[in-house]
């Protein structure tokens, strides 16, 4: 993992199991989302576009700026009420998809954050036009793989994330739920 973000290994086993696609017969999802390893449900609803009032607008120019962002996401993440384990999700699972964007993109990356009494969202974007292939971050890895994790964890981490490449550019968006008690 890129930076100095550090995984609690107790916490991070139970936070990335394999998805799998769910059959929409209708046990657990509608329409058919993402079932995780341990039941949860994966949404494939739309996320919604990006509002003119944002909480965080970054531009990244380098693998430099990185550690900016991922300060820059701690604090957001925790003035909107998020436990640390919440925040560590977010931060590792937007640097993942931020260093994508600067190592497979065409630089500069755009990362947006802004928040609802929901959920929080952010969206990346880069001006690279390299399709990105449907089932990217379904599966893990092999466990000697040197690379290939980056988007399979940020799959786990956020509630939704979804991936769109077009003439501008790739986008990738991530949902992540509020508690339901805030």
């Amino acid at each position: 993992m890129p930076g100095n973000v550090q995984a609690r290994p107790d916490a991070r086993a139970q936070r990335l199991p394999r998805p799998r696609r769910d059959s929409g017969s209708g046990r657990g999802t509608r329409g058919g989302g993402w079932r995780d390893m341990t039941g949860r449900t994966r949404d494939e609803s739309p996320l919604p576009a990006v509002p003119a009032d944002l909480d965080m607008d970054v531009h990244l120019v380098s693998a430099e700026d990185l550690a900016t962002l991922r300060q820059r996401l701690r604090v957001w993440s925790g003035t909107c009420g998020l436990s640390d384990q919440q925040t560590d999700d977010i931060v590792i699972a937007v640097d993942e998809i931020a260093t994508n964007a600067l190592e497979h993109g065409r630089p500069p990356a755009h990362v947006r954050s802004w928040s609802t009494p929901e959920a929080l969202f952010v969206q990346v974007d880069d001006h690279g036009g390299m399709r990105v292939p449907v089932a990217t971050g379904d599966h893990p890895p092999a466990t000697d793989a040197r690379r290939g994790r980056g988007i399979w964890m940020a799959r786990a981490l956020a509630d939704v994330l979804t991936m769109h490449t077009g003439i501008a550019g790739t986008t990738v968006a991530l949902r992540f739920s509020r508690p339901a008690a805030l």
